[in-house]
């Protein structure tokens, strides 16, 4: 009878626990995401402390399964996507759809520090352009315009193709 009592007590505080974590992680991501609010790209909480630096090298490619990779350190390009980064309001909506995988444009940037951004971009069915960012899905308000295919063009044309193998 002992022995039943405590695996009881052990389970119940192991279900407590989990209940406990999973609430936290609620509220955390809770805090993150404030569906009511429009905020600068550069106010995300994740992700402010990457523009700290200034961006030194972009990667860009179509869709996940493409192999032209668009790879470029120009002045004028990155400069197309520091105004966007200046200018775009994006309000979240919550966790991203597995899909923006599928159709979306992957932008990288390295800052002068050697952080990292990483992001998807694409057009959902109503043509309203979102930004998945670590798994959150963002849309964006007014904004100048994604520089994605202009930049990739032209850094292809000036710099050529590269391929994850290169």
């Amino acid at each position: 009878m002992k022995k039943r009592s405590v695996l009881i007590l052990v389970m119940a505080i192991v279900i407590l626990g989990y209940v406990a974590i999973v609430l936290i992680v609620h509220e955390n991501h809770r805090q993150r995401c404030n569906k009511d609010q429009w905020k600068s790209i550069k106010e995300i909480s994740d992700i402010a402390d990457f523009f700290d630096a200034p961006i030194t090298e972009m990667t860009l490619r179509e869709g996940v399964t493409s192999a032209e990779w668009a790879v470029f350190s120009d002045d004028d390009l990155i400069a197309d996507w520091n105004f966007f980064f200046d200018n775009t309001e994006v309000k979240c909506e919550g966790r991203a759809s597995k899909d923006s995988d599928a159709c979306g444009m992957f932008v990288t940037a390295i800052n002068a520090d050697g952080d990292t951004l990483v992001f998807v971009a694409y057009y959902d069915s109503s043509g309203a352009c979102k930004i998945d960012i670590g798994g959150t899905a963002f849309i964006t308000k007014e904004s100048p315009g994604l520089p994605f295919k202009s930049t990739y063009w032209r850094a292809i044309e000036r710099h050529g193709i590269t391929t994850p193998w290169d």
